[in-house]
């Protein structure tokens, strides 16, 4: 026969842990005061018990010692007035009675009995005196007992008091256990609540929505456990986006190879053809013209199949430490010509004492050039280009030290439309006019810096400037490493 499990929730095992935690402590106090309470009630009824019989039998001396019934039932009569005294004796002390007084419901009532010596007093010590060495010895005489009395008190009085305090205490702990029950489910839910956010922001997450975020307001463990959510998302979502892009290159790389070769091969026996052709006719300068046009489009294919082949070639890469500041100023005196012409104002940033960083230093000038390069045709009619170069600190070293170094090309052009910042990085994306690029010019830096293992990322505003950033592993560490 199976066996039916019930599958508490957490919050509903919450709140029976805390709800038998309150019980079972309400319980325990209950008992142990009403334990005390007790024993002090009991206390305080066999004292006055007590002393009623202690006072009844010091005023019974006299009639006792001369016989008088008539003052000893007085006396009897006097403290049968008393509401929780059902019956007072008086007897001799061979046990012989001398007066006794009861209520009607002795017979009915719960009784307990109290006893109490008559003693005959007198001087406690006597009259001679012996005369001793060193001073006067008094002796004591003993007093002797006459008789004694017997009083019997109710226990109704004590038992509905006892009843009062029982109730009493069972109403303080109902209340207590009301209180911790409610008190279970408000922080029940303070705590299983957030938990519910996170489980079913871990199934959201789960079914490929990285954009979902969890939102909780808390600074305890909770809250950094949703925080630390929040950012594996972000990082699946980046490490998601990268492998699109990384296998959406291959692929095209691998495209553009075919395609390279297939027109490579015939584009390079046509160039040869109209080569030798330009060289047997040029006297016939109404060949001339058209056949220069053929070989210069064939010189542009030509330069595109080769971009083509550098795309879709993965060349080994062999890291090394680069003086960013070398890289940075080889890169100018390459292109300054350029910067010349487009009337462009240059602000560098670059300092000699930064760390260097692990990269291909040929690379890195390939990738500055195409950003360069981006950056003018931005700017047409002249403006602005800043390079900046500053270490990163993420947490992986020292405190002290970086780890990364950020480069950043500030260029006060047109910007890019915010529709087309997810493309740029793409092969043979372009905004250009046709004929005028070919738009694998970021789409080669972005593998190149991706090859190198760093970033690179881009921020724009239309009509106001584009930055484009690029982020290098810092080289091994050690101290007192430039």
């Amino acid at each position: 026969m199976k066996k039916t499990r019930f599958n508490l929730s957490l919050r509903w095992k919450f709140i029976v842990s805390a709800a038998s935690l309150v019980v079972i402590v309400s319980l325990m106090f209950s008992w142990l005061f009403l334990g005390q309470a007790r024993r002090d009630q009991s206390a305080q009824f066999e004292r006055r018990a007590q002393s009623l019989a202690e006072n009844l039998a010091y005023n019974s001396e006299f009639g006792v010692l001369t016989g008088d019934r008539l003052s000893l039932e007085k006396l009897l009569d006097g403290i049968l007035s008393q509401d929780d005294v059902i019956f007072a004796i008086i007897e001799e002390a061979e046990g012989r009675e001398l007066a006794s007084r009861e209520k009607e419901e002795r017979r009915s009532k719960p009784v307990m009995e109290f006893v109490a010596p008559i003693l005959r007093r007198g001087r406690k010590f006597a009259d001679e005196f012996s005369i001793l060495e060193k001073g006067i010895k008094k002796e004591p005489v003993p007093l002797t007992e006459i008789g004694k009395v017997r009083i019997g008190m109710s226990l109704k009085e004590l038992n509905q008091a006892s009843r009062a305090i029982r109730q009493k205490i069972l109403l303080i702990a109902l209340f207590l256990i009301f209180l911790g029950g409610l008190l279970a489910v408000i922080f029940s839910r303070r705590i299983t609540k957030p938990i519910q956010k996170l489980s079913e922001g871990a199934r959201i997450i789960g079914e490929g929505n990285l954009d979902h975020m969890i939102e909780i307001a808390s600074s305890d463990e909770i809250g950094r456990l949703a925080e630390r959510f929040n950012q594996m998302s972000q990082n699946l979502k980046d490490k998601l986006v990268q492998m699109v892009n990384q296998e959406k290159l291959a692929s095209i790389g691998r495209l553009a190879s075919g395609v390279a070769h297939e027109i490579g091969n015939p584009l390079s026996s046509l160039l040869i053809d109209a080569k030798m052709l330009r060289d047997r006719l040029r006297e016939d300068q109404e060949v001339m013209e058209p056949l220069e046009a053929i070989i210069d489009q064939a010189e542009r294919i030509k330069g595109i199949v080769r971009n083509l082949l550098d795309f879709s070639r993965s060349p080994a890469v062999e890291l090394e430490p680069v003086d960013i500041k070398e890289a940075v100023d080889r890169t100018i005196t390459l292109i300054s010509p350029q910067l010349r012409k487009s009337r462009i104002d240059l602000n560098l940033e670059v300092s000699p004492s930064l760390p260097r960083v692990m990269a291909s230093k040929d690379q890195l000038i390939q990738v500055f050039i195409n950003l360069i390069m981006n950056a003018l045709e931005a700017m047409p009619t002249g403006g602005g280009l800043r390079i900046v170069a500053q270490p990163l600190t993420t947490g992986s070293r020292p405190s002290t030290e970086a780890d990364f170094l950020e480069i950043r090309f500030t260029d006060t052009g047109s910007g890019i439309p915010q529709e087309n910042l997810d493309k740029i990085f793409d092969p043979f994306f372009t905004t250009k006019p046709v004929g005028q690029g070919t738009g694998l010019g970021l789409a080669i830096s972005y593998q190149i810096i991706r090859k190198l293992g760093g970033y690179i990322e881009v921020e724009s505003t239309q009509d106001k400037g584009t930055t484009f950033i690029i982020k290098l592993s810092l080289a091994p560490y050690s101290p007192g490493h430039n």
